[in-house]
């Protein structure tokens, strides 16, 4: 989360939007905590839902929104991030 924090705002103030890939963890080991259903990609889905520091929940929606990607196979494996407004 720290690297979102530090990398998306200045993305976002040079770009309309900035694609955030995670992959999806689907041709890992079956035996690697990275199985369980791709632990990057829920990490950065549950902090571009939080607000962020300094931010309420309802400004945070106000300054981004971002929508989940899928792949040709139909997995999960990264977000596009689209400002809102500067």
């Amino acid at each position: 989360s720290a690297v979102l924090e530090e990398v998306l705002p200045p993305m976002l103030s040079h770009h309309a939007e900035v694609w955030v890939v995670t992959g999806s963890g689907h041709h890992v080991a079956h035996r690697s905590h990275q199985k369980q259903g791709g632990v990057l990609w829920a990490a950065v889905d549950a902090h571009l839902g939080e607000a962020l520091p300094g931010l309420s929940e309802a400004d945070r929606r106000c300054w981004y929104s971002y929508h989940p990607a899928k792949d040709h196979n139909g997995y999960h494996c990264a977000f596009l991030v689209r400002r809102r407004r500067r």
